[in-house]
């Protein structure tokens, strides 16, 4: 029997080749589109699922007694105390067979870390890497990318100012890891530096990550208040909250302040697991269209069989295959597709997905997704073809005693509010990164790269004035064509990531009153490269001694400080160090848009300034890299050159925003694609199904623009309706999204209109291939059709 309904199910597909293609076609790009995504999903909620004892290990947590400042560092020396911890992270210049590279990321390790956490050693392993202090562990990647097929294990590797041993490899960390170090050092080495050792002798020092990994029998909450106390114990101000952050919940956790691993956006994955989803849908809906405006051309076979015995179960059987052959054949199209797609999607997630049919996971994802494929096309099509009443079909009824074309009615609309609605957000996105990236802050972003001197340079050159050969350095580069002028910063402008509270005090402060501040060390050449707008005072003066202890503030800082006025010539205390107010620069932008503006404070320090900030002549960007190199090989030898223009890192901040503006248009894509395949099938059924008609209106004079009006107007009707359903819905969910940017543009009601004349034009277009091919058919032979 079962044989005998895959032979009419394919005799059905071949007959009907139109309907089939458009069938295939829309499934195979919905399934593609629902298995990419689930598999992007699935990855997510897999963070850090490949350790062994993953459910049991925690981060140490801390939050202010007033819980407004939340961060995931701690210090070395509680790490040390609990017997867990996780490094610092810093930028290495490793030296390999006389070659100068820069990572940006190695980690100090203690010796627990390789027994907390899971790795596949394929060289060496984690004995000798405890027992020797200039020891290196390399990921298989790293190890590749240095010393090609041949053994990494044994090799010498120049870092900094030191030289250290490989005497492991180990496989890269699965994409769904947080922890992706390329390469990892022993703690010893990093306290045999006695200012480090030093330096992390400090409870107030919190660059560190500690981990612990608790017994079965013990509450985190238990814990949590035991490392409290144990911190409260060593520190005099130890007024914190400390909680225990389970490994599987960091990577969704929000709140963090500055953290020190990226985060995924859980908001978002729901959010694109359910566009996914509708894509799919959408193509669904294309097939139930079609089959059930077919329904009545099936009448006679339906009757025959029932006729001769068959039940209503089997004949519900045999349309059920139908569907599934369809959704099958669709499947084996689905996996070319996501073979063709899957590099360009790994590009754009910044995964390393492999899609191998070898993998379970990866079988799961494309049976779920064939099964309710095969479920959404057939449930409806087979009911209403298995429980026909001939009486029923000729009055155009279906299942549920409404008009076949009602219900074929309400599928269109529901693809056209789903594709409208994407296209109004994809709109308002462009709108919103557009006005972000045209905020003037009164320089060129394109303009002025960076270049940084590394903290490491300065601790090997303790013989020399490093402040003085810094600033020769800047000299040289503002001597050279086709730069107009450089600036030292202790960090990018374009985002500050260093606040802190309680460091400020002024005249009229109230006691207890901590406000969180950010601050940037600048030269005197600042405004030359960063021209802000100055709104009262002066910028520091060049040879000032003067000017090393006054401070510059922002308008917000005078606001939220409720400083009195004259603000100019008031006293400030800024870490300790007295001074006054010199200035008040307007309010610009120095982090996400995401972030409203907060009190900032610029300050003339030279031991902290690393940055150096280049400002080209307009259209001479590649020569001014090109001089700054020859520079820089001539003052710093032993380190590799390295820039960053200004827009490429004002863009990392939004590359998030960036990611989902161009899903969403991906997404619109697909579904104004689907959407038109599915008015494709139907508007060649509707000119099959007038044939007649058609022939008989031209008889009558009628001509291209009447057969054109006869067979689009009931689809424009329908583009209109989903046009008014889609606008609040879109409207609604586009302030939601707003919601998340301080400084953002308003909805406006072209953005719809726009939308809609879009959606209706591609719909006309659509339509009119069949419209015209019907009014330009000979009226003789379309009247003689049967």
């Amino acid at each position: 029997m079962f044989k005998n309904f895959f032979k009419i199910a394919w005799r059905n597909l071949k007959k009907n080749k139109v309907t089939s293609i458009v069938n295939i076609t829309g499934l195979s790009v919905g399934m593609s589109a629902a298995v990419l995504i689930l598999l992007w999903v699935q990855n997510e909620y897999s963070y850090d699922s490949n350790h062994p004892n993953g459910d049991r290990i925690y981060r140490v947590t801390f939050q202010n007694a007033e819980k407004t400042y939340k961060w995931d560092g701690s210090p070395l020396l509680l790490g040390e105390a609990i017997s867990e911890k996780i490094p610092e992270v810093d930028n290495p210049t490793l030296n390999i067979n006389n070659e100068l590279y820069r990572e940006k990321i190695a980690v100090f390790v203690d010796s627990n870390w390789f027994k907390l956490f899971h790795y596949d050693f394929v060289e060496g392993n984690v004995t000798v890497f405890n027992q020797i202090p200039h020891s290196i562990i390399l990921t298989q990647s790293l190890a590749r990318k240095y010393f090609g097929k041949k053994p990494a294990a044994g090799h010498i590797i120049g870092l900094d100012s030191a030289n250290y041993f490989v005497q492991a490899v180990v496989k890269d960390n699965p994409s769904n890891s947080s922890f992706q170090f390329p390469l990892f050092l022993p703690m010893e080495a990093h306290l045999s530096h006695p200012e480090n050792k030093n330096h992390e002798s400090s409870w107030d020092n919190f660059s560190w990550q500690t981990y612990v990994q608790l017994n079965p029998s013990v509450t985190p909450q238990k814990v949590a208040f035991k490392i409290a106390d144990l911190f409260k114990g060593n520190r005099k101000d130890g007024n914190y909250v400390i909680s225990l952050t389970a490994l599987k919940d960091m990577h969704f956790e929000t709140g963090i302040d500055n953290p020190k691993m990226p985060h995924g956006n859980k908001k978002a994955i729901v959010i694109f697991a359910f566009l996914g989803s509708l894509l799919l849908f959408i193509a669904c809906i294309n097939y139930v269209n079609l089959t059930t405006a077919e329904a009545s051309l099936r009448t006679k076979e339906v009757s025959i069989k029932k006729i001769v015995g068959a039940n209503r179960m089997v004949l519900f059987g045999q349309f059920i295959i139908e569907s599934f052959l369809t959704s099958l054949i669709a499947l084996l199209l689905t996996l070319v597709i996501i073979q063709i797609c899957i590099p360009f999607f790994n590009s754009f997630t910044e995964m390393n997905f492999v899609f191998s049919l070898n993998s379970l996971p990866i079988w799961e994802l494309i049976g779920g997704t064939l099964g309710i494929t095969a479920l959404l096309t057939g449930i409806y099509p087979a009911a209403l073809l298995s429980s026909f009443k001939p009486l029923n079909i000729l009055r155009g009824l279906n299942l549920l005693k409404v008009k076949n074309t009602s219900f074929r009615k309400t599928l269109v609309v529901s693809q056209f509010v789903i594709a409208i609605s994407l296209m109004v957000s994809t709109i308002v996105i462009f709108k919103q990164l557009q006005f972000i990236q045209t905020q003037n802050e009164g320089y060129n972003r394109s303009q002025i790269f960076s270049v940084v001197i590394p903290p490491s340079w300065s601790d090997k050159h303790k013989n020399i004035n490093v402040n003085q050969f810094k600033n020769a350095f800047k000299e040289e580069l503002k001597n050279t064509t086709n730069i107009e002028n450089a600036a030292f910063t202790s960090e990018s402008i374009i985002d500050i990531q260093i606040s802190m509270a309680g460091i400020v005090q002024w005249e009229g402060k109230k006691d207890g009153f901590d406000p969180m501040v950010s601050f940037i060390a600048t030269d005197d050449d600042f405004r030359r490269v960063y021209p802000l707008e100055m709104k009262e005072g002066r910028w520091f003066q060049p040879n000032t001694r003067k000017d090393k202890h006054n401070y510059i503030l922002n308008e917000t800082a005078t606001n939220e400080f409720n400083l009195h006025k004259p603000y100019i010539g008031q006293r400030f205390v800024f870490g300790g160090d007295t001074g006054q107010v010199i200035g008040i620069v307007k309010d610009f932008h120095y982090r996400s848009f995401h972030e409203k503006i907060g009190s900032m404070i610029l300050f003339n320090n030279a031991s902290m300034l690393n940055n150096l900030s280049i400002k080209t002549v307009p259209g001479k960007a590649a020569q001014a890299i090109k001089a700054t190199e020859r520079t820089w090989k001539t003052f710093f030898p032993d380190q590799p050159f390295e820039y960053n223009f200004l827009d490429e890192s004002f863009n990392q901040l939004y590359r998030a925003d960036i990611k989902t503006s161009k899903l969403i248009e991906v997404f619109t894509s697909i579904a104004i694609i689907l959407s038109c395949l599915g008015l494709f099938g139907l508007a060649a059924f509707a000119a099959e199904q007038r044939t007649k008609e058609i022939g008989i209106r031209k008889v009558l004079g009628a001509d291209i623009r009447n057969i054109l009006a006869l067979l689009s107007r009931d689809f424009v009707k329908l583009v209109a309706i989903a046009l008014l359903i889609a606008s609040p819905i879109a409207a609604w969910a586009m302030n939601k999204w707003l919601q998340d940017f301080p400084y953002r543009i308003d909805i406006r009601w072209w953005m719809f209109f726009m939308a809609g004349g879009i959606a209706l034009l591609i719909a006309l277009i659509t339509i009119s291939f069949h419209s015209i091919k019907a009014s330009i058919a000979n009226p003789v032979k379309s009247l003689r059709t049967e």
